[in-house]
């Protein structure tokens, strides 16, 4: 039965974890919210939860919708071809913005919402994926932090699926992370995005290749910032 149709509906809270040194300079910063189409966190009441807490606290916040980058998610879970993924990701993306159109609007501060293929299709792309492959190649505490980050992400979709093609499924991680690094840690930082809003901790390699091509130059961008979300059912009478 439908949430709705119990006329229930949920309430969240959502606040800053591992901050405290940061959140002074908050006020005066530009940020980034990182949406994984389809993960509830990035649904309904979490995501106004989130919504408010960065009008409480940024200057500006633009609103990455990486739809596209869940292409690779569709091709371990369907077994799809690169064409169809990328077809469903792309709508998927749309109907999400559709979905969450009403939330988004309460965003009032400065903000630009954009989608995964802003940068993907962009003519520097594959410069930069070919950066981060050759950091692979060549870099051992890189190539170290993707295969662990590699390895949690293939043991946890084991844990929810069967008969796995093991050596499949990295490769489509492999894919997933180098694009997603390539994107965030050398495109971005030209977006000067002082700050990384997610409701999760940060992948292993996603720290590395910040350590590696963003912090030399400027210590002060692409900070990850972990969002703790509270949320309950509650009854409209209580509320």
């Amino acid at each position: 039965m439908q949430l709705e149709n119990l006329n229930l509906y949920k309430k969240a809270k959502a606040t800053f974890l591992y901050q405290t040194e940061e959140k002074s300079n908050f006020p005066h910063s530009k940020a980034v919210l990182l949406i994984s189409v389809g993960q509830a966190n990035h649904e309904g009441a979490r995501l106004e939860a989130t919504i408010k807490l960065i009008n409480d606290n940024f200057q500006s916040c633009d609103v990455a919708v990486c739809d596209t980058l869940q292409r690779h998610t569709i091709q371990m879970s369907e077994l799809s071809s690169p064409e169809e993924a990328y077809t469903k990701s792309m709508i998927e993306g749309k109907q999400w913005v559709k979905r969450n159109k009403k939330h988004l609007m309460l965003l009032n501060i400065p903000n630009e919402i954009f989608f995964w293929d802003k940068y993907l299709k962009s003519k520097d792309f594959l410069h930069c994926k070919d950066k981060i492959v050759h950091a692979y190649q060549n870099d051992e505490i890189f190539k170290s932090s993707m295969h662990v980050t590699i390895e949690e992400f293939v043991r946890r979709y084991e844990r929810r699926s069967t008969g796995v093609n093991r050596e499949k499924l990295e490769e489509y991680c492999f894919n997933y992370l180098t694009e997603e690094c390539a994107i965030m840690m050398l495109m971005w930082p030209k977006c000067e995005y002082n700050y990384i809003i997610y409701p999760g901790n940060m992948p292993k390699v996603l720290a590395t290749a910040r350590d590696k091509f963003v912090f030399p130059y400027n210590p002060n961008l692409l900070k990850w910032t972990q969002v703790y979300i509270r949320s309950k059912i509650v009854s409209p009478t209580l509320c």
